[in-house]
């Protein structure tokens, strides 16, 4: 959900930061600040300059977007290389290629992640802003579609401070976002309709004007059309909520798409943008007392291996974090990264002895601290929380003569680790109504707030039904479910809608986990 978007800009100069490139073999440093731990092989003084630039930026776009002002449940770990050639082995790849972008941000179970190259040194701080940007964005809205995600991440990477801490500018025009639009742009319709597995969104010769038409469309929503701005929520809560985005955009706006397309493109062409200069009450001064130290090479190669992890590139992750383990056994941060390892390779009960290790070796630290919070979701009782990336292991109860259900380990005080999403998938938290068996299959009745779901399976035998409740066990049979049953539902999608059916089909149905009482109303 879309809570509020504040409209502000201004044209404010910030004193060149100079950061200097240094070499890719240079010691790796750890430094910490009140809400981030830097790492790289930056130097002490270019980490400060990032760490203070954060700082800044966390705590003005608080000031301007309440919703996003959520004190951090777990560590943001930043990533900061000097070169991009130290950056490059650990960017995101697409199909086997690596994409080349300037930082990514992904969120773990245990803790937040950004990595970046300083390399073109002022320009490196739109990056840094950008990255950061998805994570307070994440706090106000909920499963944003990437043209939001990007857009508004692209708007606030924009963000300045004046000299005198009191005033800010966030939003001015992206000059090379602009000319490139002039020249090449997508269709409205087929900007709204990308997903994180379409290649507009992952391919380099079109990435980038993905990225220019998501900022263009943000730009012009919050600055360049005031009355806009508030159409924008009602297009957000119904592409969210599942409606085909040519409905959804003809609902929100009252305007065909081809008409919103020629207003877009119009505001691109214009020659001016307003910017409105925004003063804070109060002066933004972040905390700035840091710690610095250099970490030794077991700590860079752990650290360089969980890095790795994150990515997915779990051989590359395995084979340094196994080396650091065999020199250096009592070093928490493998021993964290290595209980993360074998959590990706469902290796679990492994998975809870580095995370045991590593709590003991690191009591006060980020590695003890992340590895609590996986032990809160992988012991049951454990109580410490955190967020769920994969799944816990799983056991199979007898056939009592219809669908069985597998049984997973369910958490006190945490959501349950839930089956990992694959390419194509789409999932949402509801009330399962309905199974409704038909000669041709069955179908799954489930009610998400005001929309119902409805996917389809040939046979019970081609959906994944998994219980994390302890009172739920046995078979899944046909018909209404009275209470109906808290779920999430995995589906995936099909292009066209089966507008044969009455009421039509979403998708085909791949997983339906049943969730404990306590995580029952669907997330808004």
């Amino acid at each position: 959900m879309l809570y509020r978007l504040c409209s502000l800009a201004a044209a404010l100069a910030l004193a060149p930061i100079g950061l200097t490139a240094r070499s890719a073999a240079s010691p790796w440093t750890c430094l910490t600040s009140a809400n981030f731990t830097l790492v790289g092989d930056a130097s002490e003084r270019e980490l400060r300059q990032v760490a203070l630039q954060l700082e800044q930026f966390r705590e003005t776009v608080g000031r301007l977007l309440p919703a996003a002002r959520v004190p951090p449940e777990i560590p943001t770990l930043v990533f900061v290389f000097s070169r991009d050639k130290s950056y490059r082995p650990y960017k995101p790849l697409y199909q086997g290629k690596t994409v080349d972008v300037g930082g990514y941000f992904v969120r773990a179970a245990d803790a937040d992640f950004i990595a970046l190259s300083i390399e073109r040194g002022e320009q490196a701080f739109p990056v840094i802003f950008h990255e950061y940007a998805h994570l307070m964005l994440s706090h106000a809205i909920r499963l944003p579609p990437p043209w939001l995600a990007e857009g508004l991440a692209e708007y606030y990477s924009t963000f300045r401070l004046g000299a005198n801490g009191r005033q800010a500018q966030i939003g001015k025009p992206i000059e090379h976002h602009v000319y490139l639009l002039r020249e090449h742009s997508f269709p409205l319709l087929e900007l709204l309709a990308v997903d994180q597995q379409s290649p507009l969104y992952n391919e380099s010769d079109k990435q980038s004007i993905f990225y220019a038409e998501s900022w263009a469309w943000m730009h012009f929503l919050l600055m360049g059309n005031p009355p806009r701005t508030r159409q924008l929520m009602a297009l957000v809560n119904g592409v969210t909520a599942g409606i085909p985005v040519e409905q959804a955009l003809r609902s929100a706006f009252g305007a065909e798409p081809s008409a919103l397309q020629a207003e877009l493109f119009q505001y691109v062409r214009g020659a001016v943008y307003r910017s409105v200069l925004f003063t804070f009450d109060a002066k933004v001064s972040p905390d700035q007392q840091m710690k610095a130290r250099s970490l030794t090479q077991g700590e860079t190669e752990a650290v360089q291996g969980d890095l790795l992890v994150q990515m997915g590139r779990l051989e590359e992750a395995e084979a340094r974090l196994d080396a650091v383990r065999q020199r250096e056994p009592e070093l928490a941060g493998a021993n964290t990264a290595l209980g993360v390892l074998r959590v990706r390779q469902k290796r679990l009960e492994e998975a809870v002895e580095f995370f045991h290790r590593a709590s003991a070796l690191d009591p006060a630290g980020v590695a003890g601290r992340r590895a609590r919070t996986w032990l809160g979701i992988l012991e049951p009782g454990g109580g410490f929380g955190g967020r769920s990336t994969s799944p816990p292991a799983r056991g199979t109860l007898p056939d009592a003569g219809g669908r069985k259900l597998d049984v997973k380990t369910e958490t006190a005080g945490a959501e349950p680790l839930l089956r990992p999403m694959n390419e194509g998938e789409k999932r949402e938290r509801g009330d399962l109504t309905e199974i409704e068996c038909r000669p041709d299959g069955i179908v799954l009745h489930v009610r998400s707030g005001e929309r119902a779901i409805r996917v389809t399976a040939k046979r019970f035998e081609d959906v994944d039904f998994i219980t994390y409740r302890d009172d739920l066990k046995g078979s899944v049979p046909c018909g209404p479910r009275t209470p109906p049953d808290p779920v999430y539902v995995t589906w995936r999608p099909i292009s066209v809608p089966d507008t044969q059916r009455s009421p039509p089909i979403d998708g085909q149905a791949v997983a339906v986990e049943f969730l404990p009482k306590r995580v029952a109303r669907p997330a808004t």
